[in-house]
């Protein structure tokens, strides 16, 4: 297992753009106690060195997604990761995850309304080849939904 190489001062950096992903060089020097130049320095090797990277996030609700299905999938007669690659390709599929337990994969579907979320699950998904089964649950309340981490590649 490799060590951590987050410094103190990666960690206060990550957690401010955490809270406002638009906030300047400047103000992160200021609030830290360091140099706009050492903050600079910082960002830079986190970006190069693939640790952390700034990204904008929609606001799904805001965006008229209403709702969102989590999806165990039952895979067979074809390898699940050609079944997970095919489900990647659409749209309103946010996340694709190989899993060991009682699915194959989970994922995660997004929509506007409950007639494309049917429309979703029953005509593009439901017709993939391999697919055995799928056991979808809407979600009713959402009590956290952090994207603190960049996704497993």
């Amino acid at each position: 297992m490799s060590e951590a190489k987050l410094t103190p001062i990666d960690e206060q950096i990550i957690a401010l753009l955490r809270a406002d992903g638009l906030m300047s060089n400047l103000e992160l020097a200021r609030r830290i106690g360091v140099s706009e130049r050492s903050v600079a320095r910082h960002l830079r090797r986190l970006d190069e060195e693939k640790l952390a990277k700034v990204v904008l996030m929609l606001d799904l609700a805001a965006d008229g997604y209403d709702f969102l299905a989590a999806v165990g999938i039952k895979v067979k007669g074809r390898p699940p990761e050609d079944v997970a690659d095919d489900i990647a390709l659409i749209e309103e599929v946010q996340i694709v995850i190989l899993v060991a337990g009682e699915y194959d994969l989970e994922i995660q579907v997004l929509a506007r309304s409950l007639g494309e979320l049917t429309a979703v699950l029953e005509d593009r998904i439901g017709r993939i080849e391999g697919i055995m089964a799928m056991a979808p649950g809407i979600a009713t309340r959402i009590s956290k939904h952090e994207y603190q981490w960049v996704p497993f590649t």
